[in-house]
């Protein structure tokens, strides 16, 4: 902004750009969920919490990185691939972690819907999370020019969309359960609630949800890199769609948790009444 209005171009204002969205992207929104994964994810498996001082290599190595690769992208360098290839290194340090959670896996609640559709959506999104590594890699490298701004357009899909908001959506399904359960467990004035967090998700609604992510963000990515109208349109068309039916889930499952509670409160007050009768 001070570049544009003051005249102080003394770096590019896309560059600055460019260095801005990564300082949100990376520097934010992929730091907090990369922390919160390590204590979310092996609660949705379930497993057992990942500890020591290995955790925090994920977060030295992305911030290392993400420094190098701001300033260089302001004042262009050669360093650009090292700060890209140092933010890999902490979300592969991150991956490396999460695959050693999956090897003290605890019993699987028997409450849970046989398929966990939500977790499904948290894998994919790691999924895109190493497409997003591979394309922002390649870019830092350099490719050929008639490839850069197709891939720019792909790494930007996998990377916000793909990784971060996806994984935000798949982690929600299991969270907001145990929210719904707090609320019930409050309202009820302190009484277990009669459904317990585990009942509460919906393998229908997760399956639709999980679908609609799976078909929209990879047709969004190829409508954008080759400029394909209807396919941008279909795919936004399928994402909000999707969103939608989150917040539909979301509302679903707290008024069924609080439902239960109303009713158990109900049922326990006229028990009370007819007590207190006799």
């Amino acid at each position: 902004g001070v570049a544009r209005t003051r005249d102080a171009a003394w770096f590019s204002p896309l560059a600055a750009t460019y260095a801005h969205a990564h300082l949100a992207a990376v520097g934010w929104v992929a730091m907090m969920v990369v922390g919160l994964a390590y204590r979310l994810i092996p609660m949705m498996l379930p497993a057992q919490m990942p500890s020591g001082w290995r955790l925090g290599r994920s977060a030295v190595l992305i911030e290392a990185g993400l420094i190098v690769l701001v300033v260089a992208l302001i004042r262009p360098s050669a360093a650009v691939p090292v700060g890209a290839g140092l933010i890999v290194a902490g979300l592969a340090s991150f991956v490396v972690e999460m695959r050693g959670v999956l090897r003290h896996r605890m019993p699987r609640p028997v409450a849970l819907p046989l398929r966990d559709w939500s977790t499904w959506q948290a894998h994919a999104a790691l999924v895109w999370m190493v497409a997003a590594a591979v394309l922002g890699v390649a870019l830092s490298i350099g490719v050929r020019s008639e490839w850069t701004v197709p891939l720019m357009w792909t790494y930007g899909v996998a990377g916000l969309i793909g990784f971060l908001a996806q994984i935000v959506t798949g982690i929600q399904g299991r969270l907001v359960p145990l929210y719904a359960w707090y609320r019930a467990f409050t309202l009820g004035g302190g009484a277990p609630p009669a459904r317990g967090a585990n009942e509460l998700p919906s393998a229908r609604f997760a399956a639709i949800i999980f679908g609609g992510w799976t078909m929209g963000v990879p047709f969004l990515a190829w409508g954008l890199a080759g400029q394909h109208r209807i396919a941008i349109a279909g795919a936004s068309w399928v994402l909000a769609a999707s969103v939608v039916v989150g917040g539909v889930y979301i509302a679903w499952m707290v008024r069924q948790a609080v439902g239960a509670a109303q009713a158990s409160s109900s049922t326990a007050s006229g028990a009370s009444d007819v007590s207190r009768a006799h």
